[in-house]
């Protein structure tokens, strides 16, 4: 664990953990601890986000999406599984 700099706040943390890789070990990042400040701002952004943003209307056009591929998508898997 070492300190790493918090984007957005630019505010000092001391708890850090490292990310690996499972497929090589390698190390692809740091990520910083959250506290319960940066969850509730980050959530306020992401309400707001939704709120504001086009999100409300695309979670219709999601379904829609959904709807009219489930369909087809269950054929194929059932398809595909009695063949194995």
């Amino acid at each position: 664990m070492n300190s790493v700099m918090s984007h957005p706040s630019e505010r000092q943390v001391a708890v850090s953990a490292t990310t690996i890789d499972p497929a090589t070990a390698a190390e692809i990042c740091q990520v910083s601890e959250a506290d319960v400040a940066d969850v509730e701002k980050a959530v306020r952004a992401a309400r707001a986000a939704f709120e504001r943003g086009p999100w409300r209307r695309r979670r219709h056009q999601s379904e829609d999406v959904c709807s009219t591929v489930s369909p087809t998508l269950y054929t194929e898997v059932k398809t595909v599984t009695s063949k194995l």
